[in-house]
């Protein structure tokens, strides 16, 4: 992300680190791009596991619910964790060059980025139940 926000209005005259809007920006096309293809790729990995494993999680004392809900909420607090880190150490650098201006435009930026992963993160499962039904019939 430091590097979107040194480089990513280049074309446009400027260099060298830039204010929060202009970051804000620069970053809006790469996290739409981005976010979506990881939750989607993290949740394909978790939601198709192998057989073995899911007979052994859905024998326990655990409804299919709590499980689902389980397997998002530990991917969507990895994808948290990672882009939080990334937004936060790209901030702490450009706040003393750029100052406050434009920082709750970064904030909301971080905040719906969250969202975004979160929303793709929940359609994945529902695709992954889909198909694995559809093929589940189709065999049978």
């Amino acid at each position: 992300m430091l590097a979107i926000a040194y480089t990513g209005i280049r074309a446009e005259g400027y260099s060298g680190l830039q204010s929060f809007d202009c970051t804000t920006a620069s970053l809006l096309n790469l996290i739409l791009y981005i976010v979506p293809l990881i939750a989607v790729v993290m949740g394909t990995i978790s939601f198709s596991s192998d057989k073995a494993s899911l007979d052994l999680l859905i024998s326990q004392p655990v409804g299919r619910g709590e499980v689902v809900a389980g397997k998002i909420l530990g991917l969507f607090c990895s994808i948290v964790a990672a882009t939080i880190l990334g937004f936060l150490f790209a901030g702490m650098v450009i706040s003393p060059i750029a100052g406050p201006d434009g920082s709750m435009s970064y904030f909301v930026l971080a905040l719906l980025t969250e969202i975004l992963a979160l929303i793709f993160l929940v359609k994945c499962e529902m695709l992954c139940n889909l198909v694995s039904e559809y093929l589940g019939s189709r065999l049978t």
